[in-house]
């Protein structure tokens, strides 16, 4: 019986990673990090809350007592300490996907993904959220806005709605990219190393 309940344990952790994984777009952190840089950025007074609650920053410890449990997360292969949790929920009426990325347990990069929007429910949206940030209704997307922590929240469109939240802790974000240096390096030297042996097997 034991074995039994195993096996479906097994069966049934493996179709839920697989829902999850092709269910949820792994954001790079990195490439929409440096996008930022060549946009003009938005002031608020306003503090850039994830999800209008948690702090960039946070532990996940921290974070899971404020959101609960993530339905689902992956450690990244190749950049040791890097977690990215899920949630799917409903805020009002829309639909949402959302994401964090931790590194050494601390949250850095965020996203919330709005879905299947219809014109009203778009326009409603982005008015709530400019409104919100002190930013002019007028002005088309995408919108880069920062607090003053230097939290950045970037609001772009494809499909639905995207809202980007990265951490102004410099130290932080200044980890997570040393650490994605040394993920391309470490690829970089196991190419040249690839190269090289077929070079002289050729």
């Amino acid at each position: 019986m034991n074995i039994l309940i195993s096996y479906f344990n097994r069966k049934a952790t493996y179709y839920k990673n697989y829902y999850y994984r092709n269910n949820f777009f792994i954001y790079n952190f990195k490439e929409n990090y440096l996008q930022i840089k060549s946009n003009e950025l938005f002031n608020t007074e306003t503090p850039i809350l994830f999800k209008g609650k948690v702090k960039l920053g946070s532990t996940l410890s921290e974070i899971n007592s404020i959101l609960g449990k993530s339905h689902f997360q992956i450690e990244a292969e190749k950049i040791i300490n890097y977690l990215t949790t899920y949630y799917k929920n409903k805020i009002s009426s829309l639909k949402n996907k959302s994401q964090l990325h931790f590194y050494n347990q601390r949250f850095f990069f965020g996203v919330q993904f709005f879905p299947y929007l219809s014109s009203l429910e778009k326009d409603n949206l982005l008015n709530i959220i400019k409104i919100k940030y002190q930013i002019p209704l007028s002005l088309t997307l995408p919108l880069f806005i920062k607090d003053k922590d230097d939290n950045i929240l970037v609001i772009r469109e494809n499909v639905g709605i995207i809202l980007e939240y990265f951490s102004g802790e410099k130290l932080l974000i200044n980890s997570v990219l040393k650490a994605f240096e040394e993920e391309e390096q470490q690829l970089l030297i196991k190419q040249k190393k690839a190269f090289e042996i077929i070079m002289n097997n050729v």
